[in-house]
């Protein structure tokens, strides 16, 4: 995917949010990055190595370095917007 393509797609999802969760502009631009950060943050986290995830998967104390990816960016997306629209109810 190109850049502009990339850029595109973007700021079609901003688009969408500004008028499906009530956030302004910059703030769509913020939950967008977010995610996109996160995803990738994550996902390290989510995809380790065989052996570290062996490692992971056998130790009681470690298993929580493992991350199911979907469920917690939809978790730490929630609060985004959830603290987005509060802060539009205060106003």
């Amino acid at each position: 995917m190109e850049a502009g393509s990339i850029a595109a797609a973007c700021a079609a999802v901003g688009e969408a949010l500004c008028q499906v969760a009530a956030v302004r502009p910059a703030q769509a631009g913020n939950v967008v990055a977010t995610a996109t950060a996160m995803a990738g943050a994550l996902w390290q986290m989510a995809a380790p190595g065989t052996e570290l995830r062996r490692l992971y998967e056998s130790d009681p104390e470690l298993a929580h370095a493992v991350v199911d990816v979907a469920p917690r960016l939809t978790d730490i997306l929630d609060a985004m917007l959830r603290g987005y629209r509060a802060d539009s109810e205060a106003e």
